[in-house]
């Protein structure tokens, strides 16, 4: 069968999904188009694709290699034909429906990072809590998974944030430094690669948490969080409470290359 790519990781109907497709670099001359483009991460049997992965013109001579979800609502993908290396760009406002001709720049466009002026409540707090340990020479680009829209944003933030951030990318002397959020509609938590994080517990309070996780080795990083709330043990004698964890992941990084991987589970209150 040979070996696929994931493209892409995102939710839809609250289910977490993949998008497969062949990597040149790794395919070989043999390998067929993916069967499932989709798969859905789920105990069922694999659900019918949504028609924006099967309703395209053309679809059995083209594969997505990336599907993006812009800030603004629609889902963009790119579509290209290995033997020829042909690109083609598609959107859709909803998955379950057919995609239309689409843009490069559209797809661009979508993922051009955002800064601290499309910032709203505490996660606006935390990027200039954040940016706050930054010197002028740095930049915070940032990952934010959004669990109120099951994807993934990218934000950018300095020592002075403002729009300029954006300009900021593009100046060889900047140093990148690589962050994660996850927010819902009530917590908030960033955290840096290193290990220092910074998190709200509530929509309505201004109260800006902080941490460190425990440092790891030289070319280890951590590389995601998420906040989960359990209710508290009754051997706690804690009865009616509950607990928030920091759930965050890290890896082992060589270049493109991951080595050891794993969780850390960290208790806020």
């Amino acid at each position: 069968m040979g070996h696929y790519s994931v493209a892409n990781s995102f939710k839809i109907d609250n289910t977490p999904a993949l998008v497969l497709y062949r990597d040149f670099f790794y395919r070989d001359s043999e390998q067929r188009i993916p069967i499932h483009r989709f798969i859905a991460l789920n105990s069922k049997e694999q659900d019918a694709e949504p028609a924006f992965f099967t309703a395209y013109p053309g679809k059995d001579a083209w594969e997505f290699n990336s599907i993006v979800h812009s800030p603004k609502g629609p889902w963009l993908a790119r579509v290209t034909k290995q033997e020829t290396g042909e690109l083609a760009y598609i959107k859709t406002d909803n998955l379950a429906e057919p995609g239309e001709p689409s843009s490069q720049a559209a797809w661009l466009g979508a993922q051009e990072p955002q800064t601290i002026v499309e910032a709203q409540g505490p996660f606006k707090e935390l990027l200039i809590q954040a940016g706050k340990i930054l010197n002028p020479q740095q930049l915070f680009v940032i990952k934010r998974y959004r669990a109120d829209r099951g994807s993934f944003f990218n934000w950018v933030i300095s020592a002075i944030p403002s729009t300029y951030d954006r300009r900021l990318l593009n100046f060889g002397d900047i140093q990148l430094k690589d962050a994660t959020a996850w927010t819902n509609s009530a917590s908030s938590i960033l955290l840096e690669e290193d290990g220092a994080f910074w998190y709200v517990l509530s929509s309505e309070s201004e109260t800006i948490g902080s941490g460190h996780l425990p440092l790891l080795p030289e070319n280890y990083v951590y590389t995601d969080a998420a906040l989960l709330a359990l209710p508290e043990s009754p051997a706690t004698g804690a009865q009616g409470g509950e607990k928030l964890l920091l759930i965050a992941s890290w890896e082992e990084r060589n270049s493109w290359q991951v080595g050891s991987a794993g969780l850390y589970i960290h208790r806020l209150k």
